[in-house]
């Protein structure tokens, strides 16, 4: 089994002991990851990445709050890294947001095997969507 290998089944542990209380929350969970190595471009790289959504009606738009954690392998001698981005919109389908925030944070592995995901994943998509209230008064922005 590779190092890669090995992270990426202790973060799909995480993931699995996380998804019933997640999608108890109405969170979407699809997993975007390079487990091969490979891609089209012909680039070697291997990513472990999964997007978490939550979205509900607005009257006639659409609010949703995005987190997608992710894990590349570094480079020789890099740093091992979950990369959380995160988002929130408000929309109409077909048409851009009129208000958007969005943020990222970066967690050392041994940190991010250490907390309890649906904690960290619930209160990270709850403050996105509490962001959006704000950003409604502005137009279009991001956080920063």
């Amino acid at each position: 089994m590779t190092r890669f290998s090995e992270i990426a089944a202790a973060l799909d542990r995480h993931l699995e002991a996380a998804r019933p209380r997640l999608e108890a929350e109405r969170v979407v969970i699809e997993d975007r990851s390079n487990r091969s190595g490979f891609d089209k471009t012909g680039f070697p790289y291997f990513l472990w990445s999964v997007h978490f959504t939550r979205s509900q009606p607005q009257g006639y738009e659409v609010a949703a709050a995005r987190v997608q954690l992710s894990y590349l392998e570094p480079e020789e001698g890099g740093p091992h890294e979950v990369r959380k981005v995160w988002s929130a919109e408000i929309f109409s389908i077909g048409q851009i947001s009129r208000a958007r925030l969005q943020g990222e944070e970066r967690l050392a592995l041994e940190e991010a095997l250490l907390v309890d995901w649906a904690d960290l994943l619930l209160e990270t998509l709850s403050v996105a969507e509490g962001g959006l209230s704000s950003a409604l008064l502005s137009p279009t922005r991001s956080a920063p």
